[in-house]
């Protein structure tokens, strides 16, 4: 009773651990062939689960040396393990083939042209069986008794043995066979014969987990008959050490790369080891069952982190490791590897130049996804999204982390909000992910402030808006005591999509437009919503439903999400924006109209649409230091200028622009004191918004990846990303 007790508390501590899992083999099914007498033979087997292997037994009446030509399972052939005659009467052939597809499919048993066996044959499918080296020992026997037996010495601990058995009697009775103690028949079948040719029978059946290793005795008793002839042949499966399923990748992995170092970064692994290469990986991966130590190599590769020790010149925390002495404008390559013993998850790879030069000044590169929205900087740092579903934020100065990446429930498409939080310290970037959720983060801790579900928006794919009430006018500032995020949904239905108020204090719900989803028919919303301080009005832009004739521009009541008023102006997929003086709004459709809307009255500023002919991407800009001179870029590879030629009048011609440039797949354009442009071309351009010069193209990276959106923090450089997940600072100027 006391020892007891005592076991009792130490587990309730977490004193006394657990032990740990053995690697185990199941069967997950098995079937059988229709046996006859033919050349080929055809059936169905259902396989499943993880670290597969399919046995395939054939036993065929033997008297002209007949054996098996071809075995395949989903139109992949199989490999023969063993086989065994006895004399020329009976024959038995064990198959296998490692990872079979999944599902259903079918076992084709071929034998040579023209040749026609009496045969039975059958599968068996199991599951967690190693993968590189999956026959742990094989062994085979003939003779004529009554009980036929083959022993198999397994050399692993829980291994597995399966044995297929041939046998015929010598005239026409028909003997059975009953598996021995320990084993479950798995298959069975006979071709039955007349006369002088005699029947063939032929089962399989598995036994295991043999623990410890040893010998395996599979045998059989035969009835119905006074003569047979048998072969028998058994194979043991040696266990997967390491299962697929038992080593979790990390949750995140990124790297910062600065002039001479490099700092890997990960999340949710406690062990682990680092790989460095200089160039891209191939077959540089750690072997499960063997161990590594800091300072070797696998390959072309070397182990800079062993999860106890750094390699010479690489120093480590809990969750980072810092490596030095790199070579600048050399391309390094990080796969990190959890592992529990020698056991490894297959690694998340991460990659960073070291800059030869002051271009970039450093890059960042986040695992699993895009980042094409550079993103927002505030106090010294820049916080991004990204389609590997996390909040990154990284300081300006050298792109290290703040804080370990947020993770949110799906990705994150658009821009992040940054805000002071009225009437406090606080300070939060908040964003809305594909899963329909609004995430508000400190960005002194990175802890998640609130995340509520936007109820009923499958997705939340437009930048969030804010208002902010210490810069709000009285009316604002007598509705609400807090600042108000404003989130849209992207829902697949062409009507109910909403428009959602929330506190910027806790997340708390407002008001809802269009809550029912049957008040407006409201397509769904791709661009971020505009704010208008003075009139405490919001600009959202819609697509305009199955017939593209819905209302797509709408004007709503931040105070209350009334509707002030509504156009049909096609399908809108982009960002409206205000001119500096209050009064235009510009908004462009994907069928390249390009509209200037009175923010007064909303009616039509100009007489009709600018006709582009193509989409404009993001947004439109608008020169602040020149009134109505706007800037855009459109999706059939153009940067334009136009200028707004005023009230009641024709539209801006694009036959005769300002000037327009051409860049293959642009960005939204930056505009500093000049034009900064990311494209499909793998570069940054940068265009002279007087007169359209493309002055500077600067290659990102290796010019392969498609270069997003910029941005800024203080006109002194541009912060770009890529769809490899990286992040680049550029200083200006260009070089």
């Amino acid at each position: 009773m006391g020892r007891r007790f005592f076991c009792t508390l130490l587990l309730t501590l977490g004193l006394l651990a657990a032990p740990a899992a053995e690697a185990s083999i199941a069967v997950d099914s098995s079937s059988s062939c229709t046996p006859t007498s033919a050349n080929s033979f055809t059936w169905s087997h259902t396989t499943s689960g993880v670290d597969r292997v399919l046995i395939v037994g054939v036993a065929l009446r033997n008297p002209n040396s007949q054996t098996v030509s071809s075995v395949t399972y989903a139109g992949t052939s199989l490999t023969q393990v063993l086989a065994r005659d006895n004399g020329t009467s009976v024959r038995i052939e064990i198959w296998r083939l490692v990872g079979p597809a999944l599902g259903t499919n079918n076992v084709v048993v071929s034998y040579a042209s023209g040749v026609s066996a009496k045969t039975a044959c059958g599968a068996v499918s199991l599951t967690g069986v190693d993968q590189s080296n999956p026959i742990d020992a094989t062994n085979s026997a003939t003779g004529t008794s009554l009980a036929p037996s083959v022993t198999v010495t397994t050399v692993t601990n829980y291994a597995w043995v399966i044995d297929g058995i041939a046998f015929r009697s010598t005239g026409n009775a028909k003997p059975t066979g009953t598996a021995g103690g320990g084993q479950t028949e798995r298959w069975s079948g006979y071709t039955e014969g007349g006369g002088s040719d005699p029947n063939i029978r032929g089962k399989g059946s598995t036994e295991g987990p043999k623990n410890p290793a040893g010998s395996v005795v599979m045998d059989w008793s035969l009835d119905g008959s006074t003569s047979v002839d048998w072969a028998a042949a058994g194979v043991a499966l040696k266990p997967d050490a390491c299962p697929s399923t038992t080593v979790a990748e990390p949750t995140y992995v990124a790297a910062n790369a600065q002039s001479g170092q490099a700092t890997v970064y990960w999340g949710g692994a406690d062990s682990l080891i680092i790989l460095r290469k200089a160039g891209a990986f191939t077959t540089e991966s750690p072997t499960n069952g063997q161990s590594y130590t800091a300072g070797g190599t696998i390959g072309a590769a070397t182990v800079i982190y062993d999860g106890t020790s750094a390699a010479s010149g690489t120093t480590c925390t809990s969750t980072s490791c810092t490596d030095t002495g790199l070579t600048n404008g050399t391309a390094y390559h990080y796969k990190v590897h959890t592992k529990s013993g020698t056991c490894y998850a297959n690694g998340l790879t991460v990659n960073g130049t070291p800059p030869s030069g002051t271009h970039p000044a450093w890059t960042y590169m986040l695992a699993g996804g895009s980042i094409l929205k550079a993103g927002v900087t505030g106090e010294g740092t820049i916080y991004t999204s990204s389609n590997a579903s996390r909040i990154v934020s990284l300081s300006t100065s050298n792109g290290i982390q703040s804080w370990a990446p947020v993770s949110t429930t799906s990705a994150i498409q658009g821009w992040l909000v940054w805000i002071p939080i009225s009437g406090g310290s606080t300070k939060a970037v908040i964003g809305g992910d594909q899963g329909g959720k609004v995430y508000s983060v400190d960005v002194a801790t990175g802890a998640t402030n609130w995340s509520p579900t936007m109820t009923g928006a499958n997705a939340v794919q437009a930048p969030v808006a804010a208002q902010l009430r210490d810069y709000s006018n009285a009316s604002f500032q007598s509705t609400y005591s807090t600042d108000v995020i404003f989130g849209a949904s992207r829902n697949s239905s062409t009507t109910d999509n909403k428009l959602y108020a929330v506190r910027a204090s806790d997340g708390t719900a407002l008001w809802t437009f269009n809550q029912n989803g049957t008040d407006y028919a409201v397509d769904y919303i791709a661009g971020m919503p505009y704010v208008d301080y003075s009139r405490n009005r919001l600009y959202v832009a819609s697509r305009a439903g199955a017939a593209g004739t819905q209302q797509s521009f709408w004007a709503i009541n931040t105070l209350n999400g009334s509707v002030v008023g509504s156009l049909a102006l096609g399908h809108l997929e982009t960002s409206p924006t205000l001119s500096y003086d209050g009064t235009t709004i510009y908004v462009a459709n994907t069928a390249g109209d390009l509209y200037a809307i009175n923010a007064s009255d909303l009616t039509q500023k100009w007489t009709s649409p600018s006709a582009l002919g193509t989409a404009v991407n993001g947004f439109v800009w608008e020169d602040y230091s020149t009134a109505g001179r706007l800037y855009f870029s459109t999706a059939n590879g153009n940067v334009w200028c136009l200028q707004d030629p005023g009230a009641g009048v024709a539209p801006p011609d694009p036959a005769s622009p300002v000037w327009k440039t051409a860049v293959a797949g642009p960005s939204t354009p930056l505009l500093l004191d000049k034009l900064y442009v990311g494209s499909s071309n793998g570069k940054v351009h940068q265009i002279n918004p007087t007169t359209g010069t493309n002055e500077k193209q600067f290659t990102v990276g290796d010019g392969t990846k498609t270069v997003g959106d910029p941005s800024t923090e203080d006109g002194t450089q541009v912060f770009v990303g890529t769809t490899e997940g990286k992040i680049y600072k550029l200083p200006l100027p260009l070089p």
